[in-house]
């Protein structure tokens, strides 16, 4: 399995949180369910399968390009019949959505869609121009240009309600949500009203999220491989509540995910950032 995460180029980080590439070979027979875990960001993939006929060691290819919210609980998914497989994906800011196609990111909370479905004419144009890509390079520029060219025609800033978002994320969720809102000049329900409509999530569970997946990445790095340190980096509590917290976002105990994390899909498998091609 190849996994790579791209940092978006200046141009695009008012409303993008990078770019990621997966390739993988046919599974093995133990490791075709994965599970994806509880995540902030809305995005959209593209993906090239082979899915085998049964009985043969090959088969037919098939182009699909998804859009998918924010979710704040995992889900298993199954890849029987699945042989190789190739993702790009570009992982948005919770507003992008928004402010790109119009589209409110709340609709789209835990669920993912075709994106021709979500986003008419322009998301089958973006999925045509993607099947059309001769290799994964050229899709990664594809997608990065199309984006640019949205961003480029709108010509708009970032109001203080997006920069609030965009602070919490760079945070890993431990801004005060009370200094955010101060540094907004909105009222607290005008806050929350619009922090729900941009995120799809209250601004308490956008920061649990965050939180969690600020201590996925820790999880990775070796030096930190007390869940005691992981918890105390993270900002939670103490152990206890990391615990309690990764349950409900991962569905099982962190040493679980610990001891079999390579049998596992995350949203971001590692966290080793590369520039965009």
């Amino acid at each position: 399995m190849e996994y790579k995460e791209f940092r978006a180029p200046t141009a695009l980080r008012p409303v993008v949180y990078g770019f990621w590439l997966l390739r993988t070979d046919a599974l093995p027979a133990n490791q075709r369910r994965f599970r994806l875990f509880a995540e902030a960001c809305p995005g959209i993939t593209f993906q090239r399968v082979e899915r085998l006929a049964p009985g043969s060691g090959a088969g037919r290819i098939y182009d699909a390009c998804h859009i998918h919210g924010p979710s704040d609980r995992f889900s298993d998914h199954d890849a029987t019949g699945i042989g190789t497989l190739e993702v790009i994906g570009v992982s948005f800011l919770p507003h992008a959505l928004n402010t790109l196609f119009g589209v409110p990111t709340m609709t789209l909370a835990n669920r993912v869609e075709p994106v021709q479905a979500v986003l008419g004419p322009v998301g089958a144009s973006l999925e045509s121009g993607l099947s059309r890509c001769p290799d994964t390079t050229t899709r990664l520029h594809h997608l990065r240009n199309w984006i640019l060219n949205r961003l480029a025609a709108l010509g708009l800033e970032p109001d203080p309600l997006q920069r609030a978002i965009h602070a919490q994320i760079q945070s890993e969720g431990r801004c005060a949500i009370g200094a955010l809102i101060a540094a907004s000049g909105l009222s607290r329900r005008q806050f929350e009203r619009r922090f729900q409509f941009e995120t799809g999530m209250s601004p308490k569970v956008f920061a649990r999220v965050l939180r969690f997946q600020g201590a996925l990445r820790m999880g990775h790095i070796p030096v930190r491989s007390k869940l005691v340190d992981i918890a105390q980096d993270g900002g939670y509590y103490d152990q206890s509540h990391f615990v309690r917290e990764f349950r409900v976002f991962a569905g099982m105990p962190p040493r679980d995910y610990y001891a079999r994390r390579q049998g596992v899909a995350l949203n971001f498998i590692d966290h080793c950032w590369h520039q965009t091609p």
